[in-house]
C-alpha cells in the first residue's frame, strides 16, 4: 500500500514537472518571438535611416 502511494505521488510529480516544462517552453517561445520582432523593427529603422542618409 505504501509503495502504491509512493508510485502515485511520483506520477503526480512527473505530471507537474511536465506541465511546468510545457509552460516554460511556451514562455521561452514568446520571449524569442518578441526579440525577433524587436530585431526586425531595429533593422527596418536602420535601413530607412541609411536610405535617408544616401538621399542627402
Amino acid at each position: 500500500e505504501e509503495l502504491r502511494a509512493e508510485k502515485c505521488k511520483a506520477k503526480e510529480d512527473a505530471e507537474d514537472l511536465a506541465q511546468e516544462m510545457a509552460e516554460l517552453r511556451y514562455n521561452t517561445t514568446e520571449l524569442l518571438e518578441e526579440e525577433r520582432k524587436r530585431h526586425a523593427f531595429i533593422e527596418q529603422a536602420s535601413l530607412l535611416r541609411i536610405k535617408e542618409l544616401e538621399a542627402n
